[in-house]
């Protein structure tokens, strides 16, 4: 067994044992098409040109989970030929377990004990009990026609009274079942031996071996789920006019087939092994540590590739959220479908998305769990997540730094939590979301490279959502600008208008006032109606407000002369009433345009950005398409309103 203590991760290794053509390749290439596809690797063999294993066979089945480990098992089949003892005998080497496939038929059954023999010899050579191993018995190919009884082959093969099981591996039938009676053994040995992978209390093995068995399959049994195109009973391997069929099936199935040519002897009807000629120990053992080396090494690089492609699943599910943020309506569906794949990739399968409610309250966004969110159903799950959730964390329910209130909470939960892991989406200033990743006791936690990971998902999430929330702040901020400014525009509009509104009024007067009301209106429309005005008339009307007028006389400006009106008035109501002494408006054509400044004669304060009177004269220039600048220098404050020429 290899143990990695920092990433928290238990590799153990199954050998199928048995005679030649026992069925050993069958069963993993059965297993390697009933796996969840997250849960398996490649599934690689060593075979010779006539279809038989002569090094080995080898399926990773990985992402199980013990007491908070990550249990990967490696599945490993090893020829029965003689002459490939020496392959078969290393294979054991680091053995955690052993499953014996016999051969039920009956012509075949001296083949069974001499097989059985030879596990014994090798389990010896590499210092290992064969009365202690955990070892299941598997009595294959039961349809033949002519078969001893599983009671039969017990006697002559099982007297230690270990778990067996009939099989009929090419249908599927006894396969699964095979494997989770060994990871039964198994789970009962290692919570034995090593005090960190114990099984949780109140977990029986076999609860714990049906659970990963359902994680990783799906179901309990394969019956019926056999290897398509997979020979008729008896028929034995394929014949050599078969083998493009084999080949297309391998390469269909996923699994990855190295062919060795090996020279070929007449073969008798009775014995496997003469097939292939015998061969050098010392070169076999050589072929077979090195293949197995190679084997390991590469099912390592796919793992790395595997959770590298993950990852670049996850960021672009991410940008995917992102996306689904900037629009309204999509932006809580956008964060389920994250919470989903976040959990996906933590290996978790009890996950909740909490946002802020009114009064410091939490709000359920999504959950995966169907009893709710463990904490925001509890009232001090708000004080816990505010105290220790708001960054990324992995609490362990047992571990002595697991805040104690946090514990309390989480003993509670139902069905029970071993840990839990915290993605925050904040950032300096306020706190956006969090995702809770729950896991049990049987979860394999994630790594360490697993937890940066999801911290920066949840890091690109935050940077979103900030940019989403200021976007949200400076629209709103915006709208009741605007609602000031037209606000500030009408009572303008009503003050010019009033005097207007005398008895006896001459009908240009009334014209006038008309025009104000239309200004306004067109205003809050977010629109002008420009016509060419002449300046002169405009600035005309600011002289009852007691200002000099200056620059160039005559000019003629395509503009809204209400609104440009009330612009003015305000940028000098501001400068009057901040004591500027007198003020002026000076007026001049500029390239590409018009210049009209606004000053006073004395140095006064610079008005907020939120004065209504500043906000308007800077929307009537916008709707111009022009802007509004602020000058201070060293006296007093300028405003100028640049505008187009067109």
């Amino acid at each position: 067994m290899e143990l990695n203590y920092r990433d928290k991760v238990a590799r153990m290794t199954i050998v199928y044992y048995g005679p030649a053509a026992s069925g050993k390749t069958t069963n993993l290439q059965v297993l390697h098409n009933a796996a969840q596809s997250e849960h398996r690797g490649d599934l690689v063999s060593v075979n010779s040109s006539q279809g038989r294993t002569i090094l080995f066979d080898m399926l990773p089945l990985h992402g199980l989970g013990l007491a908070g480990w990550e249990v990967k098992f490696r599945l490993l089949a090893v020829p029965g030929q003689k002459a490939f003892k020496a392959a078969r005998h290393l294979a054991l080497r680091g053995a955690d377990a052993i499953v014996f496939v016999a051969n039920s038929a009956d012509d075949r059954q001296q083949d069974n004990p001499d097989s059985l023999r030879d596990l014994a010899e090798a389990l010896a050579q590499h210092n290992l009990d064969p009365l202690l191993i955990p070892t299941v018995f598997q009595y294959n190919k039961q349809d033949l026609p002519e078969v001893m009884s599983p009671q039969e082959m017990d006697r002559q093969l099982n007297p230690r009274g270990v778990p067996s099981l009939p099989a009929i591996a090419f249908r599927g039938e006894g396969v699964l079942e095979t494997l989770a009676a060994i990871i039964e053994m198994l789970a009962e040995d290692i919570s034995g031996r090593y005090r960190a992978l114990a099984l949780p209390p109140n977990t029986p093995a076999d609860d714990w071996a049906h659970e990963n068995i359902l994680r990783a399959f799906g179901t309990l049994t394969l019956a019926g789920r056999g290897i398509e195109g997979a020979p008729a009973p008896g028929r034995g391997t394929t014949t050599a006019g078969e083998r493009p069929d084999q080949a297309t099936r391998e390469a269909s199935a996923g699994w990855r087939v190295v062919r060795v040519g090996v020279p070929e002897t007449r073969a008798t009807p009775t014995t496997a092994d003469r097939t292939l000629p015998p061969s050098p120990s010392p070169l076999v053992g050589s072929y077979a540590q090195a293949s197995v080396a190679l084997g390991q090494a590469v099912e390592d690089l796919r793992e790395q590739r595997d959770e590298a492609r993950r990852f670049l699943e996850d960021l672009q599910h991410t940008l995917a959220a992102v996306e689904a943020l900037a629009v309204e309506h999509e932006s809580e569906t956008g964060l389920r479908a994250l919470l989903a794949r976040m959990a996906k990739s933590a290996r978790c399968r009890r996950a909740s998305l909490l946002t802020p409610g009114p009064g410091g309250t939490l709000r359920t966004t999504a959950t995966l769990s169907a009893e709710g969110d463990v904490l925001a159903t509890r009232p001090e799950g708000a004080k816990l997540i505010a105290s220790h959730l708001l960054r990324p964390a992995l609490f362990v329910l047992n571990h002595p730094k697991t805040p104690p209130d946090l514990k309390a909470a989480l003993e509670k939960a139902s069905p029970p939590v071993h840990a839990l892991v915290s993605v925050p989406l904040r950032n300096v200033k306020s706190f956006h979301a969090v995702f809770l990743l729950y896991y049990g006791a049987t979860d394999p936690l994630p790594s360490h490279r697993e937890l940066a990971h999801l911290d920066w998902m949840g890091r690109g999430l935050s940077a979103s959502l900030h940019a989403r929330r200021s976007l949200t702040q400076a629209r709103e901020g915006w709208a009741a600008a605007r609602g000031a400014v037209s606000g500030e525009a009408a009572r303008r509009a009503l003050a010019g208008i009033e005097p207007l509104l005398k008895p006896g009024t001459p009908a240009h007067r009334l014209a006038d006032a008309a025009g104000l009301v239309n200004a306004v209106r067109l205003l809050q429309q977010g629109r002008i109606e420009p016509r060419n005005e002449a300046l002169d008339s405009v600035l005309y009307g600011l002289r009852r407000l007691g200002v000099g007028i200056g620059g160039d006389r005559g000019l003629v400006v395509p503009c809204d002369a209400p609104l440009l009106h009330l612009a003015l008035e305000a940028l000098l109501e501001i400068v009057v009433e901040g004591g500027a002494g007198s003020a002026e408006v000076t007026a001049r054509r500029v390239e590409g345009g018009f210049e009209i400044a606004v000053h006073g004669s004395k140095p006064v304060s610079a008005p907020g950005k939120s004065d209504s009177r500043w906000l308007l004269a800077r929307r009537v220039a916008e709707l111009h398409a022009g802007r509004l600048e602020t000058s201070t220098g060293a006296g007093a404050p300028t405003f100028t309103l640049r505008l187009p020429s067109a």
